[in-house]
């Protein structure tokens, strides 16, 4: 909604207008929140937004001298968007492809692709 962007938008700290956010998407849809928290896609991006690495790719990494320092030279935006493509699959299979994926790109030197 036109509400939320503006509190994005804003100088406001981010937690507040996260919780702003929802409690204005509970207000207007509890039966989807209540879905979203039990399915777990309620709070499935908060390992990435916090750089939480998942244990397959961090137990990679730590394997791999050369690509641990690579990963820790990648802007806080690569990153996030590496850890997001991981924690969104749905299926373990896609899951561990995807951290190999990004893995062999890291091993590679090569940025992760959007």
């Amino acid at each position: 909604s036109y509400r939320i962007a503006a509190k994005l938008a804003s100088n406001e700290m981010p937690m507040v207008i996260l919780r702003e956010i929802a409690d204005e998407a509970y207000a207007e849809a509890p039966e989807l929140v209540e879905a979203a928290r039990a399915d777990g896609s309620w709070s499935v991006l908060i390992g990435p937004e916090q750089g939480v690495e998942p244990d397959a790719l961090r137990e990679g990494l730590d394997a791999d001298p050369a690509a641990r320092a690579f990963w820790d030279t990648l802007p806080p935006s690569a990153r996030l968007y590496a850890l997001t493509q991981v924690a969104i699959a749905k299926r373990e299979e896609t899951r561990r492809a995807r951290v190999e994926k990004l893995l062999a790109q890291c091993r590679a030197g090569v940025r992760p692709d959007r």
